[in-house]
């Protein structure tokens, strides 16, 4: 009789867990569909199913900026942006301090800037031995996707995005 009590009373505790969880999921589901984005929506509708709240499942749907987006293969970017539900817009240049200096495969210069982006030289030359950690680089867009890093006293030299 005393284990059919227990049974009795652990099943009405889940039951109530249970309720408490689905009223959690409707008013999860209510602040889903106040959003106006579709694709911001759809993924706050996701998250529900996987336990995440509707403001982090905003922010996974979020456009990637200018900057972060810069150098990266148009293919890869578009990709990303249609998964996301956005259009990419694009930025001209990139303007940023050297942080790292190394020399990485065949004597090519590999530059890590401050936003956290690796670019390396395409074909290695002697243009960048007088750059120095926190110089400032720009770096621009060239002809057919090509990217050019132009180091100060007007050096430069084709470059391709790394990390």
């Amino acid at each position: 009789m005393r284990i059919h009590a227990t049974l009795i009373l652990a099943l009405m505790g889940l039951l109530c867990a249970w309720a408490v969880r689905a009223d959690d999921w409707a008013t999860r589901a209510g602040q889903c569909r106040t959003i106006g984005d579709d694709a911001s929506r759809l993924a706050c509708y996701d998250a529900l199913w996987v336990g995440v709240d509707a403001q982090t499942a905003a922010a996974a749907v979020a456009p990637m900026t200018a900057e972060q987006r810069f150098g990266l293969p148009p293919a890869t970017v578009l990709k990303a942006e249609a998964k996301r539900g956005n259009s990419p817009d694009d930025l001209p240049t990139l303007a940023l301090k050297v942080t790292s200096l190394s020399l990485g495969l065949a004597g090519r210069v590999v530059i890590g800037l401050e936003n956290g982006q690796v670019w390396q030289q395409l074909v290695p030359s002697t243009e960048f031995e007088l750059l120095k950690l926190g110089d400032k680089v720009e770096i621009s867009r060239g002809f057919m996707g090509s990217f050019w890093l132009e180091a100060p006293g007007k050096r430069g030299a084709k470059v391709t995005r790394v990390r």
